[in-house]
């Protein structure tokens, strides 16, 4: 929904506030909307270095596995002063379809996927189905939060190295992942759309699921809401170091480092990096909450859809019209874990990738719309 008839009528100052009322108004509706749907899959549309290669099954039409590590000399990753945990094999794990790719799905996941689980070989199998390849990607830190441009040039070698040596359609990217790995995707498309990738990356499309966006609200709203339960507590806890540590203190201390690390800011009419990503094919899946309480944990967490919902707005507003809020059944169970475990729990993966698929073949898509 667009509000830029009001900017004739008023001054600049006042209709930037003007603005971002009715923008926190349009969210609260969608939320309230959201809230009433029914328990379903529902899609909410519109309103909003070397390498070894080894054959994953005996089948020839199966995906080839491909892996890299690059060098790293970290062991451990500091998350508070008491607190370290063991830093990964940075690198990628690439899934590469029989025959020349159509596209590429980037996943900057907690790791280089290489477990080879149940549910990721079913992912890989059915990417490669639609001929597309799956790229896992990460640096040491499984809990990166991209603070610096070691993380981003890093990333984007391994990025742009897999798409060089492996013949990878390069304007055929699509970046996801869930939660922090979200934060990352999103992060690193804007990164990208600014022109600091040294192979010119972009991003054709991108796919969140249920990640934090706005670490203003996010470290102030973890001040204020104090949670009962010790293991929510001690993921405040660290989140907040991590924060501070590297941003140079709170966001009271130092509110322009914060606004300037977040890649979308609720408090804005439109964040200045979103502009890059008019062009670019956007899907933000948030779960359709069940449960209601005041612990830090579902505080956070609706603070996240509201973050989806106002994001997908921005982008509408900016003229992107392939844009879309999809609101899924929540994940039954309790705690963290069990409300992010593997895989992710609300994403109709299958349905992510026709849709992806689609996206790099518009005259398939165009019939598909027809139909």
């Amino acid at each position: 929904m667009a509000f830029s008839w009001i900017l004739p009528i008023l001054g600049k100052s006042q209709a930037a506030q003007t603005l971002r009322t009715m923008k926190r108004l349009h969210i609260l509706l969608v939320l309230l909307v959201i809230a009433c749907l029914p328990a379903c899959n529902k899609k909410y549309i519109g309103t909003t270095a070397g390498a070894s290669a080894i054959p994953t099954s005996g089948r020839s039409s199966g995906p080839v596995l491909i892996q890299y590590e690059g060098p790293s000399s970290i062991r451990q990753i500091p998350l508070t002063p008491e607190i370290e945990i063991p830093a990964l094999v940075p690198g990628y794990t690439l899934y590469v379809p029989s025959g020349r790719p159509r596209g590429v799905v980037v996943l900057f996941a907690n790791g280089r996927e290489s477990s080879q689980s149940t549910e990721r070989r079913q992912f890989n199998r059915a990417a490669a189905q639609r001929q597309l390849a799956t790229l896992f990607v990460t640096t040491a830190n499984p809990l990166e939060f991209l603070f610096d441009s070691v993380a981003y040039l890093q990333l984007d070698q391994f990025i742009g190295q897999a798409i060089m040596d492996h013949d990878l359609p390069k304007d055929k990217l699509l970046f996801t992942g869930r939660s922090l790995g979200g934060t990352r995707a999103l992060k690193f498309a804007e990164w990208c759309a600014a022109g600091h990738s040294a192979y010119q990356l972009q991003p054709r499309a991108l796919v969140l699921y249920d990640c934090p966006l706005d670490f203003f609200r996010h470290y102030k709203e973890g001040q204020c809401n104090p949670s009962q339960e010790e293991e929510q507590v001690s993921t405040v806890n660290w989140l907040q170091y991590q924060l501070h540590t590297n941003l140079g203190g709170s966001p009271i201390e130092v509110p322009h480092a914060y606004r300037n690390y977040s890649p979308y800011l609720f408090e804005l009419s439109i964040h200045e990096p979103l502009y890059p990503l008019a062009d670019v094919a956007v899907r933000a899946y948030i779960p359709r909450r069940k449960r209601r309480s005041n612990s830090v944990l579902h505080v956070r967490q609706d603070q996240n859809n509201e973050d989806a919902v106002g994001l997908i707005n921005d982008l509408q507003y900016l003229g992107n019209e392939d844009v879309e809020l999809i609101v899924s059944d929540e994940f039954q169970g309790e705690g963290i874990r069990d409300c992010y475990p593997e895989p992710w729990p609300i994403v109709d993966q299958e349905g992510m990738l026709d849709w992806f698929a689609s996206v790099v073949a518009p005259v398939a898509r165009s019939a598909q719309e027809q139909d």
